[in-house]
């Protein structure tokens, strides 16, 4: 099976939680999505999704100085506007989304920055794009998530093990996942399948980007920010197993511990390479 047949496959299971009334299971799955590709600094909701006291926020971000302050795997991808997560199961995507937009406004104690809904439902683009310019405030924006957006974040390499926990997908089925078959990908795609070798050609790939930084300009640190760089394009851009992912953020987050001594920080490396503004 390939990537896009796995995508499928994972289409498909969203489309039935609904019927086998996984609702808290649904939740659970769109906040690690929401984790993985809005900001790191998400709770979520507690209590019964049934319940009503959530004034419709199925998880939200925490106030977190991480961001401006240091700068880990982990900071790097947190936000410092107030986010809140609003999902469902329901057919009716288009009453629920105002609903659900219309409570957070109304009941919550904070003033949100952005909405993001995550919908079970396949929705039109047109339809989406409606609901955004419609809903979406000049304070606040609203972003929709559909199930085949939710489908292809998560036949994504760094998702695939809450495919298999939250979808019931079996294990083996996930670990003989190839993006190669029958696709023209990129050779670096293959990273994620080759055990062994993995984190050697990780690292041999990162260490490729450019070195246009002035050598002048804080040349006593210019190896650290360059690895610090490098270790950022990896878990940016690769493909990577749990372990080589863990593995490379705990040193990035080395780096970066090191970098502070020093009177500099990994956010200063990534705007000398121009990766951050």
């Amino acid at each position: 099976m390939n990537i896009v047949e796995f995508a499928d496959l994972v289409d498909y299971r969203l489309s039935q939680m609904a019927s086998r009334n996984e609702h808290h299971q649904f939740e659970r799955l769109c906040s690690e999505i929401a984790r993985r590709r809005i900001a790191t600094n998400m709770v979520v909701a507690t209590g019964p999704v049934s319940s009503g006291g959530d004034g419709g926020r199925d998880a939200e971000s925490f106030d977190s100085s991480l961001p401006v302050e240091v700068s880990t795997w982990f900071s790097l991808r947190a936000t410092t506007a107030a986010v809140a997560i609003a999902c469902s199961l329901e057919k009716n995507y288009s009453k629920k989304i105002r609903n659900d937009v219309e409570r957070i406004d109304r009941t919550s104690d904070r003033r949100f920055d952005r909405i993001v809904f995550f919908s079970g439902q396949a929705i039109p683009v047109a339809a989406s794009h409606k609901l955004q310019n419609e809903l979406s405030g000049e304070n606040c924006t609203l972003a929709i998530w559909d199930r085949p957006a939710m489908a292809r974040a998560l036949s994504d390499p760094d998702l695939h093990w809450a495919a298999q926990h939250y979808l019931s997908i079996p294990a083996e089925l996930v670990e003989s996942l190839h993006p190669a078959d029958g696709l023209d990908l990129p050779l670096e795609d293959e990273i994620y399948y080759l055990p062994g070798q993995a984190l050697v050609r990780v690292i041999e790939h990162a260490l490729s980007v450019s070195q246009s930084v002035d050598p002048e300009a804080r040349g006593e640190v210019l190896k650290e920010w360059r690895q610090y760089v490098a270790l950022h394009v990896a878990l940016d851009r690769l493909p990577l197993t749990s372990q080589h992912a863990y593995e490379l953020s705990r040193q990035s987050d080395e780096l970066a511990r090191r970098l502070h001594r020093k009177g500099t920080s990994g956010a200063e490396a990534l705007r000398a390479y121009g990766l951050l503004r």
